[in-house]
């Protein structure tokens, strides 16, 4: 099978201080952020540490996946890969999500792992309007340099990650 190619240069935008490289990824965390907390830095997983080294990265390899949600409500978390809704590399998801798991294990947490495609990004009403507004600027020249969303929470960064990220679960 030929490897998957992208036919559309991506549209990077700023939202929330953080640097989205696609249109797919903004849609994405404007599904989900009236109820998640999501980070998008600091999300390499390094692997086949097994290797041996030939220097400091020799035998290391690193998968990013696109997100790191956690529920506001219930606490729980999900490392997210999106991809468009034609990506049929079946064997490149299987082995990101055996990468992943195998960390998620491995350090304890408490997260999953799942794969977005795009056709399954539902926005409600005030995101698609949201969505809307940032194209039309995007179409007439302007590209903004910010959206914004209520605060969800103060915790930090490690909070988040290890223990999570609803006030209601960490008191």
């Amino acid at each position: 099978m030929a490897k998957f190619t992208y036919h559309q240069n991506s549209i990077a935008c700023l939202y929330q201080g953080e640097w989205l490289d696609s249109i797919l990824e903004l849609r994405y965390i404007l599904s989900v952020e009236e109820s998640h907390c999501w980070l998008r830095e600091d999300l390499s997983i390094y692997y086949n540490l097994d290797e041996a080294p030939e220097g400091i990265k020799g035998g290391l390899k690193t998968y990013t996946p696109d997100f790191l949600v956690r529920n506001i409500y219930t606490g729980k978390a999900t490392l997210v890969e999106l991809k468009p809704s034609a990506y049929d590399d079946h064997w490149e998801l299987l082995r990101r999500r055996k990468i992943a798991e195998n960390f998620i294990q491995f350090m304890g947490f408490d997260w999953d792992f799942k794969v977005v495609f795009s056709h399954q990004i539902v926005l409600p009403r005030r995101a698609q309007l949201k969505f809307d507004n940032f194209l039309d600027k995007w179409r007439i020249g302007f590209s903004p340099q910010k959206l914004y969303k209520l605060d969800c929470q103060s915790l930090s960064y490690s909070d988040f990650v290890m223990y999570g990220g609803s006030q209601a679960i960490v008191t």
